[in-house]
Formats: C-alpha cells, structure tokens, sequence
C-alpha cells in the first residue's frame, strides 16, 4: 500500500504505523471489502472478494462436424 508516496508492507487485516512527508505520524489498517469487481472489455460483475475472477482468451476455434 503506498500512502502519500510512502510505502507500506502491509496484509489484508493489519494495521501499521506510518510517518507521512512533513512528520505527520498516522495509524492505518487495511480491510478486505465484502465483495470486488471483474471489469472485462464489454462487462463487469461483482464477485465475493475471497475469490479470484481469471481471464482466458481461448482464441480461433473451429469444430469438426
């Protein structure tokens, strides 16, 4: 996470204590959000944010009748 320009090593859950440019010393906590969005090239949907949405192009296809 990178606050301010500051970079900060920190996990979904924990909190952390940062000094910002100018001395200015903060408390931050990073929290998961309940749900993200998967944004495609013509949709997007919402998904429950314990999940990985992937992306596979599968290309030409051509079936043999």
């Amino acid at each position: 996470m990178t606050i301010d320009g500051v970079a900060v090593n920190i996990d979904p859950g924990e909190s952390a204590d940062v000094t910002l440019p100018g001395g200015k010393k903060s408390k931050v906590t990073l929290e998961r959000n309940d749900f993200a969005t998967f944004s495609g090239g013509s949709f997007s949907f919402n998904h429950p944010s314990t999940m990985s949405a992937t992306k596979t192009d599968l290309g030409e296809t051509s079936r043999n009748i």
